[in-house]
């Protein structure tokens, strides 16, 4: 798997996916607030596995969109036996046991209730969220694509058209930073495709308060950098 080019592909599309539905709201760059002044990619990434979780599913979808050996169940059931993998999976992205589920799915695929285009498509966190097809090497390419990651431009690019009106958090709280993140009282509704609504945080930033283990509006104002 040719890593940087797959990278720099699921960079590009994942921005566009994440301001695709914005569309309407920031129809150009100079909408965009800029980065605040004390803003640090790799702090931000840090408290954001998510993130690096969304580059990883994109990066997955795109090589088996286009792998030509065999679609079958096989692939997916040796992933979801591979429990190295699954913990790897769970520590560097902080994914819990519900969420990605693996006994759940192993259960379902061993008794066949599942076939492989239901699998991939309704299943949340599956086999086929992370298994490269064809590639017993799973964590070797989630590595080699964190690895290639220039840190600060992903960063940035991420929180510029995504983490901002998600209302994800870049730094931590201070003391003056009190106010809990509420989507009630903070963010606005938007549509986010045919009869769905997302919220929009923009309007203010946000900080992890490593205390609580909470999300906190930042109190000050938005800084220019």
């Amino acid at each position: 798997m040719k890593c940087k080019a797959l990278l720099l592909g699921s960079m590009l599309l994942l921005g566009l996916a994440s301001c695709s539905d914005l569309g309407v709201t920031n129809s150009s760059d100079s909408t965009i607030p800029p980065l605040p002044d004390d803003f640090d990619a790799k702090l931000y990434l840090q408290m954001n596995p998510d993130v690096f979780v969304a580059l990883i599913q994109d990066s997955v979808v795109r090589h088996n969109a286009s792998y030509l050996g065999a679609d079958s169940l096989k692939d997916d059931t040796l992933f979801l036996m591979d429990t190295t993998t699954a913990r790897w999976i769970k520590t560097q992205f902080h994914i819990s046991d519900l969420m990605l589920n693996l006994a759940t799915l192993r259960s379902s695929l061993e008794t066949g209730l599942l076939e492989s285009k239901y699998f991939r498509s309704k299943v949340g966190f599956s086999a086929y969220t992370y298994n490269f097809r064809g590639n017993p090497q799973d964590v070797q390419a989630y590595q080699n694509i964190i690895a290639n990651v220039d840190s600060t431009l992903f960063g940035e690019y991420n929180y510029q058209y995504a983490g901002r009106y998600d209302g994800h958090p870049y730094r931590y709280c201070t003391a003056a930073d009190t106010t809990l993140r509420n989507s009630a009282t903070q963010a606005v509704s938007i549509k986010a495709g045919p009869g769905k609504t997302a919220f929009d945080f923009s309007a203010h930033t946000y900080c992890y308060n490593d205390s609580t283990k909470l999300i906190y509006m930042i109190s000050n104002k938005l800084v220019a950098k």
